[in-house]
């Protein structure tokens, strides 16, 4: 009794190796050789803060941390940031904001969101505030102005979780950071002119 042809590379010919040869490598860069299709990977969420001075886009990471950007969507979707104000902003460092009213009143959260802390604190990186060492944050976040490795994971104890950056309104964050400042009220650098997120949402 004859046994099954084998359709193994010996049976293939210069050609057909060549084919297969040339469709795995395509396969592995991502390049989709005819008649397959590669699944196109899945897009980051994108948050807006309308402020009184412009509008900052946040791209988010759920990739890097899940449920620290998926802790500050749910907020934004609570609307929790409108109407609260950038309170701390210190030149050559950072803003921080989505915790007090223009009135200085503090903003509760319900459910704190979780810190995965894990990407580096580059500049126009965002990431959210909470006491050094915790492991949930209650709704304050701060853009880096500048390269902030020292608040990383290892140099910092917990460190502070990183779930984001600006990608587009760079030069609004940098009239946020120009912003002239005052000491009031435990505020040791609150702006003079209340810089207001007005309204965040997430980009459908």
């Amino acid at each position: 009794m004859r046994g099954r042809r084998s359709l193994g590379p010996s049976k293939l010919g210069p050609y057909g190796l060549a084919i297969v040869v040339l469709s795995m490598t395509a396969l592995s860069f991502g390049i989709a050789p005819p008649g397959h299709v590669v699944p196109a990977p899945p897009k980051k969420p994108l948050v807006v803060l309308q402020t009184n001075l412009g509008d900052v886009t946040l791209e988010l990471w759920p990739d890097r941390a899940p449920r620290t950007a998926e802790g500050f969507v749910r907020l934004v979707k609570e609307g929790h940031y409108d109407g609260t104000i950038f309170h701390r902003v210190v030149r050559e460092f950072m803003v921080q904001g989505g915790g007090y009213t223009a009135e200085r009143a503090e903003k509760p959260v319900g459910t704190p969101v979780p810190l995965d802390p894990g990407a580096s604190n580059r500049r126009f990186t965002v990431a959210m505030a909470g006491e050094v060492g915790s492991e949930a944050a209650t709704g304050q976040f701060f853009i880096n102005l500048i390269d902030n490795e020292f608040l990383d994971p290892g140099r910092r104890g917990h460190g502070f979780a990183v779930f984001g950056s600006v990608i587009d309104g760079r030069g609004v964050v940098a009239r946020i950071a120009d912003s002239p400042v005052q000491a009031v009220d435990g505020f040791p650098h609150l702006p003079v002119t209340p810089i207001v997120i007005r309204k965040a949402f997430v980009v459908p």
